[in-house]
């Protein structure tokens, strides 16, 4: 059972990651949009949903954007991950190095934001709806 704390930074970190899969999926579509925004959007989505999980098991992880470690901590842990955000190590990238730096790579947007949706999806489950007190 989670420390009531942990249990609430939990939900934040669901809120945010909802957030930002708000705007990816609206900035996807526009083709004026970057890719970089759309990116980091996507990104961010993936770490605060994989780290809400992580602190609904009262797992405390470091400051770090790299999906495929956080995710590693939770398969350590024995948590079901769906194959997707196993598969997702791609999507860090967005979150890092465009912030200051152009890439040379494409944003594939239909899987960006399809690992986006699994990740807020499998959150939402895992963590649960309601806001601990």
């Amino acid at each position: 059972m989670p420390r009531p704390e942990q249990g609430r930074h939990a939900h934040r970190l669901l809120r945010k990651a909802q957030s930002d899969f708000t705007a990816a999926r609206a900035l996807a579509d526009d083709p004026d949009q970057g890719d970089d925004v759309i990116g980091f959007h996507v990104q961010q989505t993936v770490e605060k949903s994989v780290k809400a999980v992580l602190a609904s098991l009262d797992v405390d992880y470091p400051r770090t954007h790299d999906i495929d470690y956080l995710v590693r901590q939770l398969v350590k842990l024995d948590v079901s991950v769906p194959e997707a955000l196993l598969e997702a190590r791609w999507v860090s990238m967005w979150g890092v190095f465009t912030r200051y730096d152009d890439l040379e790579t494409v944003l594939d947007r239909p899987a960006a934001i399809s690992v986006a949706t699994v990740a807020i999806e499998w959150a939402h489950n895992a963590v649960g709806t309601a806001s601990p007190e």
